[in-house]
């Protein structure tokens, strides 16, 4: 596998992607990450980008694509589970791994967004966890990290219920433009990492707004999930952010 990355960042023209799985793709995705912001850096990942849509033309979706490589990842990441407990769990058959998405919707009303805290509690349309944690007794491999933002054009005054109806079809300027920091416990997951890595449309593995990360990060837990948003200015009056996780988390059979 080093070869190949050696190959793609020096530009090899015989390095042949076709024969690479799904999971030999996503673990030389993995592999590039050390190497962004260096020469070949963008190269190498647009030869992957288009290997695999190649792929998807032959008739496999990138959503069957996910699915698949995010479970080969949580399997091949159980030695990250700090839970013993869980890890007799999933050798028993008593937890399963699925798919599973974390959100949380919060109005912009200041610069600094804290968009789970202690005290939330779960509901539709705002949240689907309670007090920052995962249900007690699982994990979750986080595969990717989606950004969007939206303005509520008709508020009624009712902050929970106006986040509930926005339409999260862009991401501001002012949020496009600012930093987030990610943390689980006492782990620092991203610090000060830049919004642009939200800032796109449509793309064959990413929706809008959702970045893949380069290497998944596993919240344990009972442990709080800290994900804070600094705006590089005032949000427009209205104007309400949603970040969503998608993964793979264990759970009862």
């Amino acid at each position: 596998m080093e070869n190949i990355l050696s190959g793609l960042l020096n530009g090899n023209p015989e390095v042949n992607l076709d024969d690479l799985n799904e999971d030999e793709l996503d673990n030389l995705v993995e592999g590039l990450g050390r190497y962004r912001g260096k020469k070949g850096y963008r190269r190498a990942r647009r030869c992957i980008q288009t290997s695999r849509r190649k792929r998807i033309r032959k008739g496999r979706t990138p959503h069957e694509t996910k699915v698949s490589s995010a479970l080969a990842k949580f399997q091949n990441r159980l030695s990250w589970i700090e839970n013993p407990d869980i890890g007799k769990g999933l050798k028993s058959g008593k937890l399963v791994a699925g798919d599973f998405e974390i959100y949380a919707i919060k109005k912009a009303t200041s610069k600094h967004i804290e968009m789970f805290m202690p005290g939330d509690t779960a509901s539709d349309g705002v949240t689907n966890i309670n007090n920052s944690m995962i249900h007690p007794g699982s994990v979750m491999l986080i595969e990717s990290v989606s950004v969007l933002s939206g303005v509520q054009g008709t508020p009624t005054g009712n902050n929970v219920e106006d986040g509930k109806t926005v339409d999260f079809g862009q991401i501001a300027t002012a949020v496009a433009n600012g930093k987030y920091v990610f943390e689980n416990g006492q782990k620092i997951l991203q610090k000060k990492a830049s919004n642009q890595l939200f800032n796109h449309g449509e793309m064959p593995y990413n929706r809008k707004g959702e970045y893949t990360l380069s290497t998944p990060v596993m919240i344990q837990d009972q442990q709080p999930i800290k994900f804070d948003i600094d705006l590089s200015a005032n949000a427009v009056a209205e104007t309400y952010i949603m970040v969503r996780f998608r993964g793979v988390v264990t759970q009862r059979y």
